[in-house]
């Protein structure tokens, strides 16, 4: 059935986003062989690709003062932020930045007004699909190898170790065997394909991290969700996102704003969960209400879409969908309401090197459980910076730790194992299709009073249905052709990674950023001044509290 190929680095990233991409260049400048792997394009698909709101860039010379920065970090983050990664992004973003800048990435032309638009934090604009195919091209010249459209099963280990990665072309009927002294997981978070551009960001890295016997972090402030306009299709999720910071007035079905829509604020940072608290008292449809705004802000919105949308998406959406006068879009209302982005909650990272808790294995990206942005992401831009700084760390420290080391292959019965992972799907002729089963986990997963506004029996409810799915309907499921068996092992990740999600909400008994429990409706500050971390405990899953270290933010 396959062709078996066997392909040898040093480094072996998989995720070739902004994060895998910065990692790539970063261990390629130390002298070390890069090969990088995507289920995609690297530099075109998955979350990294649609960044348009911006990038934080701190610059004293911008008017960010780094004390205030910092802080706004840790308050925001429910001061469970990892400071150490919040000092590194404020430090170097700046010269990330720079870096860009001197490998041809174009960038809007800038003023004040855009720089401090997300106070207290500087921001760069970004111009629309041109940050990650622009790093993808920097890569290419410094003599990266890019292998496109290969969806990983698997991660391989010897003697404990990780020593590389399984994976499968969507083109032809070739099974690789990567190896690698150092691999680098960089494939971004999960959305259960619930609409949106994020729909492929399907938890991959999570779950092989999480099978592979590494602690996943923070899983109960993961993304499930994300907002639409709910008359219009999703792609236009877009239109409205990307305009709502040039004017962020919104107003519920009375047409009350929601500067307060939630008595317990402290528990909230902006915007936090104030969309689906509304919802959740009957206030809903949500809509972005430009009826007062003035002439000069409309133009200020028509010059931020212009500046930060591909043209013709821009034209596209204005046949249907005119953002730029006066007048209420509906949000959010039902299914569409929800969107939790914290990032930053996967394999848990316990160094400034990008070091996993696997032998051999780092983290970056929303693959990296890094927890810079604690329980809440303060503003965008945050995003796109952790991803560029925590890469950038995760290819250094990978470099550094090929010095004297030989690539590894694993054993054959390994090899067999994650082999037939695959097989097993392929050799079925009946059972579950995979978008049954995504339907399934969606469905059990993207209502906001799941995912957002959480309660105890309704989590233990949704968790039962998530391990019927993995008992009975996964091992169930069955592919036709290549496409198909990518599409399955995603929807197993995507069932697993619901998993992880509903026994930390679980865990976490205070509500915390986006996290709330209407069972537990407060912050408790005494027991739960720190990070979950989800591990494998032979066939069971368990979930370890993890104290934040004394002090970390006592001086700010």
């Amino acid at each position: 059935m396959w062709q078996e190929t066997v392909i040898t680095s040093d480094v072996l990233i998989i995720g070739g986003g902004i994060a895998g991409c910065m990692a790539a260049m970063a261990a390629r400048a130390s002298g070390v062989r890069v090969t990088v792997v995507d289920k995609g394009y690297a530099g075109s698909s998955g979350a990294s690709i649609h960044p348009d709101i911006g990038m934080v860039v701190f610059r004293p010379d911008w008017g960010g003062d780094y004390q205030t920065c910092l802080r706004a970090m840790g308050e925001a983050g429910g001061w469970i932020s990892n400071r150490p990664w919040c000092e590194a992004i404020l430090h170097e973003s700046g010269e990330v930045y720079q870096d860009m800048l001197d490998w041809g990435i174009e960038f809007p032309q800038e003023d004040a007004r855009y720089r401090m638009y997300f106070p207290p934090i500087p921001h760069v604009r970004l111009k629309h699909r041109k940050l990650a195919p622009g790093l993808r091209r920097q890569a290419q010249r410094n003599g990266v190898q890019f292998y496109d459209r290969v969806e990983m099963i698997d991660l391989l280990k010897k003697d404990g170790q990780i020593v590389g990665a399984m994976g499968f072309s969507l083109d032809e009927e070739i099974l690789y065997q990567f190896y690698a002294k150092a691999t680098i997981l960089s494939a971004g978070s999960n959305s259960f394909r619930a609409g949106g551009e994020n729909c492929g960001i399907t938890g991959d890295s999570d779950a092989m991290a999480y099978r592979a016997g590494a602690q996943i972090m923070g899983k109960e402030f993961g993304s499930s969700t994300f907002p639409t306009m709910a008359r219009y299709p999703t792609w236009s999720r877009t239109a409205h996102g990307m305009v709502n910071p040039a004017y962020a007035v919104f107003t519920d079905g009375a047409g009350q704003r929601l500067d307060a829509v939630h008595d317990s604020d402290s528990i909230e940072n902006e915007w936090g969960l104030k969309v689906e608290h509304a919802i959740h008292a009957g206030r809903g449809p949500i809509y972005w209400d430009t009826t007062a705004a003035t002439d000069e802000q409309l133009e200020f919105i028509r010059a931020w879409r212009r500046d930060t949308h591909n043209p013709v998406e821009y034209q596209w959406a204005d046949r249907y969908l005119d953002l730029c006068r006066r007048g209420r879009f509906e949000l959010a209302g039902g299914y569409a309401v929800g969107f939790s982005s914290v990032g930053c909650t996967g394999a848990r990272v316990v160094g400034l090197d990008g070091r996993t808790t696997l032998e051999g294995l780092f983290a970056a990206g929303d693959a990296g459980g890094t927890l810079h942005n604690g329980c809440y992401n303060m503003c965008p831009g945050l995003g796109t910076a952790g991803a560029a700084v925590t890469g950038r760390h995760a290819g250094l420290g990978a470099a550094a730790y090929c010095q004297g080391r030989p690539v590894q292959t694993a054993d054959s019965e390994q090899v067999d194992q994650v082999r037939r992972r695959a097989e097993r799907i392929r050799s079925r002729s009946s059972g579950f299709a995979y978008p049954y089963i995504t339907r399934q986990v969606r469905n059990i997963m993207t209502p906001y009073y799941v995912s957002l506004i959480k309660d105890g029996p309704r989590l233990n409810a949704a968790l039962e249905m998530v391990r019927f799915l993995r008992r009975h309907l996964v091992p169930k499921l069955f592919a036709r052709d290549l496409h198909e068996l990518k599409m399955a092992l995603e929807a197993e990740n995507m069932v697993l990674n619901a998993e992880m999600m509903l026994r930390a909400s679980l865990a976490r008994t205070e509500s915390r950023g986006v996290h709330f429990r209407e069972d537990y409706p407060a912050p408790d500050e005494q027991n739960w001044r720190a990070w979950t971390a989800v591990s494998r405990e032979g066939e069971s899953m368990r979930v370890e509290k993890i104290p934040v270290p004394a002090g970390m933010w006592d001086d700010v």
